[in-house]
Parts: structure tokens; C-alpha cells; sequence
């Protein structure tokens, strides 16, 4: 506790702004019913109980910090999310899970990956999804999602993977009770660094002489999977608030099922629609709207607003392939567009155009700021 305290004190202290402190991860690999030999909780209630003086030391260094308890894969961990569910008077302010709805990590077969992915879309993004949580936390408890991706092995940085990506960030993003999305991990599945200097690095330490930053060729290369988020997100984080968006016509595309808590059924294929849309009104005189595409069809796509075609001039941003396993070759493009617009085959798209009001800026975040000697 003394060493969350210490953090706690030293972020406040340094005017560094953390949304969230969350308590372990995933701490129900951990408990004695999945873990006999290296278990650090007996149940949900015990980490909860546990995790109680970090939580007095962070809230002593710093009374307005944000506390989490890790709860669930999705809504599976069904007797761990009841134990927390125990502990009376919750002293945290949200619920965190992690999301790996596709979960297939010997998966080879793309088709089987792409249907296991469509299931995972409707399952962990649902309405009956978020009561589920909210049965074994509070009613309309805010829920952050600190950990999602496909983890299957057809699709892992494949075009499909960002498709997901992209329609999954989507679909929360409208829901009023997450507060907060991040794919896992980031570093590695969306993007890397061109050269990670690892070597030099350790040799400058261990030698202690200085390393050359300015003869070094820095940069980061995004992965196929990483550029599907990448086009999402000037409208997802640059917007106020989501407008109601509804998509009719277009093919569809065949499904697993899964059941909430339950695994993956592949002997029964259901259909969902090709396209997913949303629309987003943007803090910097921007509107947007978002398309994915999960089928090999192209579409042409009248764009309407309060059932108006739009007629303003629009900007296609997008990424797209004819393969959904295609993990090379792929560029974000950028072009204006007529209405409707054409959304291409295994594609996300992100269309703009200018707002009829300009809002105020959104209010900055500066962690610290002195002034010096003739220099702020």
C-alpha cells in the first residue's frame, strides 16, 4: 500500500493527470478455483477485501483519484464478478473488463476467424452484455474497457482485425456507460517502432556514454490492424457526443453465436448486417460519419441526414482490401466524395464534413506550467 500511496502522491504531486487506478490484472486467473498452485485470492470478495488499504493509500495522497476493480472477461468469470459483488459499500468508481470475444489463438482458417469476429461484435457490445454487469457491480455503472482484441490466430494484424477494431471502438463509443476503450496492445498490434535501438540503448547505459539521438532513423510503422483505428480516430476522440445511426439495405454477412457467459458456437451460423454506421458530431466544426464494411461487396451509400441526402462537400478517409487476411500493402487514402458515397469491399471508412456552428475548443490539459527567466 505504502508504494500506490507513493505513486499516488507523486502524480499529483507533478500534475500528472491518471484517469483510472486499477487494482491487478485480471486477477481471476488468480483466484483458487482456476489457479490451485499460484492463486493470490480465494475469491472476488477476498480481492476486493485485499485491494482495500491500496485503495486508503491512494485516496489519502490524492482524495480525488478514480479507483477500478478488474472484473471479467467479457461476462464470463461468472463466481469471481459475484464475489466482488459481495463487498458491501463499493469504495471504487467504475467497473473494468477486458474483451476477447473472438478468442481463437490456434484458429488458422480466416473465415472461421471472420464469423467468431461477428459473433463478438453483437455479444460483448450489447445492451443484455452491459446488464449482465450491471447485475454484479451497481445499475448503470460506468464500465471501462482496459483490454480488447481478437487474440485469434487468423486474424491477428490482418485486414479483419482492424475491421474489428474499428466497428468495436464503434459500437461502445455509443454506449453511455463506457467511459473509457483501449485495445491491448497497442504497441504491438496497431503499431511498432521502425527501429527499436534496444542494443544501443543498453550499450550507452552500460558504458555510460552518450547515444546520438540525431543519427538515429526514428519513426513507427502501423500494422494493417492499427490503421483501421487509426481512420477512426479524429471523429471518435475529437467529438462531443454520438448522433442515432441506422443503416438500410446492403448484403449481410454469417455469424457464430454466442451465448452471454457461454462459449462460441460453431455449429450455428446466423446472418448480420455488412455495414455498421455511426455518426459522430466533432468539437472542432467537424461532423463524421463512420462505415465498416465486412464483406467482400463494394456498396454505394446514400449519406442522408433527418432522412435529407447530404449535400455538403464530404472527405473520404479510409483503408481497404478485397483480402480480409491481407497484412501488407495496405495505405490509409484520402479523397473527396460525391453522395453516395462508394464503400469499398473489407474496408473502414471515415467521411467528414463541415458543421453549419463552430463549438468553443474543448478545454486543455496542461500538467504543469512555470515561468522561468526569460523562457515559460
Amino acid at each position: 500500500p505504502e508504494s500506490a500511496g507513493a505513486i499516488a502522491k507523486f502524480c499529483k504531486d507533478n500534475h500528472i493527470e491518471v484517469e483510472m487506478y486499477q487494482f491487478c490484472n485480471e486477477p481471476y486467473f488468480f483466484d483458487i478455483s482456476n489457479n490451485k498452485k499460484k492463486f493470490h485470492f480465494n475469491n472476488g470478495l477476498d480481492y476486493a477485501k485485499k485491494m482495500k488499504p491500496f485503495a486508503d493509500a491512494i485516496l489519502a495522497a490524492d482524495p480525488d483519484a478514480k479507483l477500478t476493480l478488474s472484473y471479467s472477461w467479457d461476462t464470463n468469470n461468472g463466481k469471481f464478478r459475484e464475489g466482488i459483488a459481495k463487498y458491501p459499500n463499493p469504495y471504487w468508481d467504475i467497473v473494468s473488463i477486458h474483451s476477447y470475444a473472438p478468442y481463437g489463438p490456434n484458429d488458422k482458417d480466416i473465415n472461421v476467424g471472420m464469423k467468431k469476429a461477428n459473433a463478438g461484435l453483437t455479444y460483448s457490445t450489447s445492451a443484455e452484455a452491459m446488464k449482465e454487469q450491471f447485475k454484479v457491480s451497481w445499475p448503470d455503472a460506468p464500465v471501462m474497457l482496459t483490454e480488447f482484441n481478437v487474440w485469434n490466430g487468423a486474424l491477428e494484424r490482418r485486414m479483419y482485425n482492424g475491421i474489428y477494431f474499428a466497428e468495436y471502438v464503434m459500437r461502445m463509443s455509443a454506449n453511455p456507460n463506457i467511459s473509457y476503450v483501449g485495445m491491448h496492445a497497442l504497441s504491438v498490434h496497431a503499431f511498432n517502432p521502425v527501429n527499436s535501438y534496444s542494443k544501443e540503448m543498453l550499450h550507452a547505459y552500460d558504458t555510460g556514454t552518450p547515444l546520438d539521438v540525431d543519427s538515429l532513423t526514428l519513426g513507427i510503422e502501423y500494422s494493417v490492424a492499427g490503421l483501421g483505428l487509426k481512420v477512426l480516430n479524429d471523429a471518435v476522440n475529437h467529438s462531443t457526443y454520438t448522433w442515432d445511426s441506422t443503416v438500410e439495405g446492403g448484403v449481410d454477412v454469417d455469424s457464430y453465436v454466442r451465448p452471454l457467459g457461454g462459449k462460441m458456437d460453431t455449429n450455428k451460423v446466423v446472418k448480420m448486417p455488412a455495414l455498421y454506421a455511426k455518426a459522430y458530431k466533432g468539437d472542432n466544426g467537424k461532423n463524421y460519419l463512420l462505415v465498416t464494411n465486412k464483406s467482400d461487396i463494394p456498396h454505394n451509400v446514400a449519406v442522408q441526414v433527418d432522412n435529407n441526402n447530404l449535400t455538403a462537400a464530404m472527405t473520404k478517409t479510409y483503408i481497404g482490401h478485397w483480402d480480409p487476411g491481407a497484412k501488407t500493402g495496405l495505405a490509409i487514402m484520402s479523397e473527396a466524395t460525391d453522395n453516395p458515397v462508394h464503400i469499398p469491399s473489407y474496408s473502414v471508412v471515415r467521411l467528414e464534413w463541415d458543421a453549419d456552428t463552430v463549438p468553443a475548443p474543448p478545454a486543455p490539459r496542461i500538467y504543469d506550467f512555470k515561468i522561468g527567466n526569460g523562457e515559460a
